[in-house]
Formats: structure tokens, sequence, C-alpha cells
């Protein structure tokens, strides 16, 4: 029986961990929803229970959901979060109206599935559910016994064949459509498009922001083929008059979000980046879309309110000011150039100071293209391993970064990202800014660290 978090850890290890695993492996696996639809049967279906909204994308469909959860909650419902990966424990990948469940609480719901394995087992000898089976079915029996009214379930990858698609949603929501685990989703815009959109459900609604000529027609295509009603923003929702307001201490985005049903002014998100407006947009469009459905009565006291007490851990985390240190989860091109920006626009007229990037990723990223994204925005780089057998070695780091355009005399390789970070840290001007990204992995690993080196302060 699992009563421990050791326990936990324990038999999780023996489960096949695709997260953990090379490209090259990852190219071999045969990927099947039959084995996670009868360990569901087997649990009784805890997946229906409650009402559902399924996030995929590439990029930003994490925020969107943690922004959807609080917008339910602060509708006084009781909210499921199921999100993927984790920064510093496993824990966080399941939520409950703001708090990640128990270790005791991991260990009961992980029991359950246990036994419904073992039964599943003995009528069929090679059964064999993954980690992320396991996990996400763990998930969806906490839910069910906390008695959830919305669960907001986000993909781990892609979408057709993730665990997470044996869902019955009641909203569908595919952020936007880029360039990331191209060795399994396919390698154009088109093909990922065609995975992500394995999610859609007939006649469930769509809500999307992706505005890409190549995607955006296959996930019209697809919405239309589901008798599905697509809603876009740019075309159904609109975000206008973004900017950047406050003081330094206390910055924040003003935006007014008009949809088909309110005119939101003037609304205030207290993280950075242009791109988490458009997540938040999203968020209050899945909202809307649950309202139609008679499962929500959206209030704009709530929405604001919601929005106004927004925090996202590693999504452009400022830990601290004078100088500037930044904890961000990128790890794809487009996540990077997302960042950068928001780099520039929160810097204002200090960012002509000096940036210094510490830099790791997992092989199945592009990482030649992510350094590439980097060269130009920072002065120097400081490139690392991330705490994962799928780590790329510093050394060839420093090599793509050396062909991307990067100077020798900018680079530095770094053995211990977590010995290293003080001295980091120590070296900056008042004005500088050290931004760690690349990985979930690395950020999740330091960002405790720099908690401690840093005064925690609301963006």
């Amino acid at each position: 029986m699992l009563r421990t978090r050791r326990d936990v850890l324990h038999y999780l290890a023996q489960a096949t961990d695709y997260e953990r695993q090379t490209k090259t492996a990852a190219r071999r696996t045969v990927f099947d929803l039959d084995r996670m639809r009868r360990l569901c049967s087997a649990l009784g279906d805890p997946q229906l229970a409650p009402h559902t909204v399924h996030l995929t994308g590439t990029k930003g469909k994490g925020s969107t959901a943690i922004l959807l959860h609080d917008l339910l909650r602060a509708h006084g419902a009781r909210v499921g979060l199921y999100t993927s990966p984790h920064f510093e424990r496993l824990e966080e990948r399941i939520v409950v109206d703001g708090r990640p469940i128990s270790s005791r609480g991991l260990a009961a719901a992980l029991e359950e599935v246990r036994r419904a394995a073992v039964r599943c087992r003995r009528r069929e000898p090679g059964f064999a559910p993954t980690f992320f089976d396991l996990f996400t079915a763990a998930a969806f029996v906490h839910f069910r016994r906390r008695r959830v009214a919305f669960a907001v379930i986000e993909v781990g990858l892609g979408g057709r064949l993730d665990s997470t698609n044996v869902l019955s949603p009641s909203v569908c929501a595919i952020t936007t459509i880029d360039y990331d685990h191209t060795h399994v989703l396919g390698d154009t815009l088109s093909k990922i498009a065609r995975e992500k959109c394995g999610i859609l459900r007939p006649c469930v609604p769509c809500i999307s922001a992706e505005s890409k000529p190549e995607p955006l027609a296959v996930i019209e295509a697809a919405v239309s083929a589901n008798g599905g009603l697509l809603r876009r923003l740019g075309r159904d929702f609109h975000v206008a008059n973004v900017r950047v307001a406050g003081p330094p201490s206390r910055m924040h985005q003003r935006f007014d979000l008009v949809t088909t049903d309110h005119d939101f002014l003037a609304l205030r998100l207290p993280v950075a980046g242009e791109h988490q407006v458009r997540n938040a947009a999203v968020a209050v469009a899945c909202l809307e879309a649950l309202q139609s459905q008679g499962r929500v009565r959206v209030s704009g006291r709530a929405v604001r309110s919601a929005l106004g007490s927004l925090r996202l851990p590693g999504r452009v985390e400022i830990l601290r000011r004078r100088p500037w240190i930044v904890c961000d989860a990128a790890h794809n091109p487009a996540g990077i150039r997302a960042l950068v920006r928001s780099l520039r626009v929160l810097r204002g007229p200090a960012r002509t100071a000096p940036t210094t990037f510490l830099f790791g990723c997992a092989s199945d990223k592009d990482w030649p293209a992510m350094l590439g994204e980097l060269r130009g925005a920072g002065a120097r780089l400081v490139v690392t391993a991330i705490p994962s057998p799928r780590s790329v070695p510093p050394e060839r780091l420093r090599t793509a970064a050396l062909r991307s355009g990067w100077r020798e005399s900018s680079l530095e390789i770094c053995r211990d990202p977590l010995r290293r970070l003080t001295g980091l840290v120590k070296d900056l001007p008042v004005e500088g800014l050290l931004c760690i990204t690349g990985s979930f992995y690395l950020a999740g690993r330091l960002r405790r660290a720099l908690l401690r080196l840093s005064r925690p302060e609301s963006a």
C-alpha cells in the first residue's frame, strides 16, 4: 500500500516516464489512449464527474489554466487544476481551490489508482500504465474525492494521444501553435495543429488565440467538422490599450477586454509579458463559454479580483529589482521570444544595462534556435545542465551559442548552477539583470534558492 511520500516516489519510479526520456527513446514510443481508458474505467471514470475545460497549445496553456482556475474560484466554485510539469514538488501538479494536494492525499489517490491498475493487470498481464497515466488518473480521483464542480486540465504533450484526452469537456481551448516536440507531433505547424485539435469534441466550443494562417486553417476545419463553435481572439473577443503602469516596485499591466457579453475596461494584471494579457483574454472567453451553458454567471467584479491578484510562478517572475532577477520557464523558441520582449518592456530606460542569462534545457527542445533568440538580448550567457537525464551537456550549448553569434568572451560554462548562483547575483550592477530560463527543471531547481537571495516582490 502507498501511505507515504516515499512510497509514492518508489511506485512512480517503476513506471515509464516519458518526461525524462531522451529524444531518441521518445521516437520509439507508441502512444495509445486505450490503456488510459481502461484504467479510468476500472476507477469508475472519475474524469467524467466535474465540468471540465481542456487546454492545449504550444505556449500559454499552463498560464491560461491557472488564470481560469483563479477566475472560477473568484466566482465561488470549487475548482480542480491539473498542470505539468512542476517546479519543485510533484504535488504542485494537482491543485484544488489554490492548494496543492498534500503528500498524504497524493498517496491516497495513487493507492486507489494502483489497486485499479492491479485489477487491470489481472485481466491483461501486459498492462503497464506510464508515470503520466498514473498521475493523471490520481488527479481525476482526487478531484472526485474533493467533489470539485469544475476541473481545468492542461494537456501534457500534444493532445490527440495525451493521457488527459479521456475527458468529455464542456469547453476546449487551444492557445497558440508553434514548433515544439516536433519529433513526436510533426515538423510543420499544420501537423502540430492537427495533434492539438485531437482534444476537440462534437458540439463543444473551442476558444483560441491562434492567428497564424497555417495552424488556424487546421483549427477552423477541425472545429467545423465537430459541429462546434470557434471563438477567436481578435475576431470574437478583443484586447486593446495594453500598457505597463505603476512604479517599478508595483509594475503591472493594464488592458481593456471586449467580449460578446462584457466590456472589461482597465483590467489590472500584476504579471509581466503582453502574452499573459492574451492568455487572460482566452481564460475569460472560456469562462463566458461556461456561462453560455448555464454553468456559471460571470461577474465583472470577480473577473477584476481574480486577474488583479494573479500569481504565476516561473513565468517572467520578478524575484528582485535593483538588480533585476527574473525566473522564466520558457523552453521553446516562441517562449524565449516572448521572454525577450517582456524583459525589454519591463526594464524601460534601464534596458541598456547588462543582462546575464543562465540557460539550460532538455535535449528534445530546439536549443540552437533558443540560443539564437537570446543573442542580442544579453551581454553574457552562462550555460549549464538541468537536473534531468535529458539535459543537453553545457559544452554542446556553448558550441551552439558560438554558432548562433554569441562571442566567446561572453560565454561561460557552469557545472553547478546552485553554487554559481550567489556569485552571479553578487556580480550584477545595480541596474543589471539576471534571467534564469530554458527549462522548467532549471527554473524549479533555482527558484527557491533565488527567493532566499532575493526579497520576493509582486510584479
